[in-house]
């Protein structure tokens, strides 16, 4: 697979961690989603909150400011933390695969999810969310949404990826 993929040899490969895929083409995406996402998405709508998907963003300061503000409230330590050189690559280089999606509320970005786009599969990357978002549940409806939105455009599968810091932090 090293060859296929192209890697320099020799190359190892480790298994680093499970990841999920959602499948696009099921009939009912919101009716597929554990009970808990759905009240949040539930909430999240009754106060108003909507999503905007944006493809290849030229943008990514307000979120670079969310995702910092998140991951220091969630004391993850900084190997979370990015140089800007790495935001300025996805507004670049990698500008055409980069994918966001902002939950609005009122005025204010509450939560947010960064993906990349290679068809057929849309890869979650990065995601942030205020504490007003998180009390409003903007988390699940932004993947929600962007769910909604990729099999809108023919994508089969959103693949999630999970980081989990600890029981301490959810």
């Amino acid at each position: 697979i090293t060859k296929l993929l192209g890697l320099p040899q020799p190359t190892r490969l480790e298994r680093y961690a499970d990841t999920t895929g959602w499948r696009l083409y099921l009939a009912d995406l919101f009716a597929g989603m554990d009970g808990r996402h759905r009240t949040s998405c539930r909430k999240a709508r009754k106060e108003g909150v909507t999503v905007r998907v944006l493809p290849a963003p030229g943008d990514l300061t307000g979120f670079v400011t969310l995702y910092e503000e998140t991951m220091r409230r969630l004391d993850v330590g900084d190997f979370y933390l990015f140089p800007q050189s790495y935001w300025d690559s996805l507004t670049g280089p990698l500008r055409r695969q980069v994918l966001l999606a902002e939950a609005v509320a009122g005025d204010d970005v509450v939560a947010s999810a960064l993906c990349f786009a290679t068809p057929p599969w849309l890869h979650y990357h990065l995601s942030a969310a205020s504490e007003r978002g998180r009390a409003l549940g903007a988390g699940n409806l932004v993947l929600y949404e962007t769910a909604e939105w990729a099999r809108g455009h023919g994508y089969e599968v959103f693949h999630l990826s999970w980081i989990n810091p600890g029981p301490e932090h959810h």
